[in-house]
């Protein structure tokens, strides 16, 4: 994947994702061509974040743990489980699904 103006290049494993977050109100496009995907972001402010496949089963664990704390009536113990995940700077996309 490469990100124009910034002139960033990433490579997204087999399995993986790349999560783009662009600045809302610029233009932007995208275009896909067989293996390789460009960003045009006029702005040039755009950040990215490789997610690898052991990344994501990571993540589905935890989610997986939050959801059976809160099940069993535990909140105590998934907030603490949330705010442990979020002070190594994990990323934070499965606590919001809990």
């Amino acid at each position: 994947m490469f990100v124009e103006l910034q002139c960033d290049q990433f490579e997204v494993p087999v399995g993986g994702e790349a999560i783009v977050r662009l600045a809302d109100g610029r233009p932007h496009s995208i275009d896909v061509d067989r293996d390789w995907v460009t960003i045009w972001d006029e702005g040039g402010d755009a950040s990215v974040e490789v997610i690898s496949n052991s990344d994501k089963r990571v993540d589905d664990a935890l989610m997986l743990a939050h959801i059976w704390l809160h099940r069993m009536g535990a909140e105590a113990d998934a907030l603490f489980l949330d705010d442990t995940v979020e002070s190594l700077g994990a990323v934070d996309s499965w606590d919001s699904q809990g």
